[in-house]
């Protein structure tokens, strides 16, 4: 079974294979939620962990942490 997901947290439309191999008998198969986009809780982790906002600045500046997906996901 093919799972057509137009809201992946990539940002992109992506068809993925079904996560379960075996069906319950009384159970139900569900797709899971909607997972939380990439980055979207980088500023307030770092916030949490007493960063200043220069310091995260710095760190994003230097792609150490990121707030969303990079255009390259593998280094060079």
């Amino acid at each position: 079974m093919l799972l057509h997901n137009e809201q992946h947290p990539s940002g992109y439309t992506v068809d993925l294979f079904a996560p379960i191999g075996i069906r319950f008998k009384h159970a139900l198969v569900e797709n899971p939620s909607d997972q939380v986009k990439f980055g979207d809780h980088t500023l307030d982790l770092l916030n949490e962990l007493g960063y200043s906002k220069s310091a995260i600045e710095e760190l994003i500046e230097k792609q150490v942490v990121a707030t969303c997906w990079s255009e390259q996901h593998v280094p060079d």
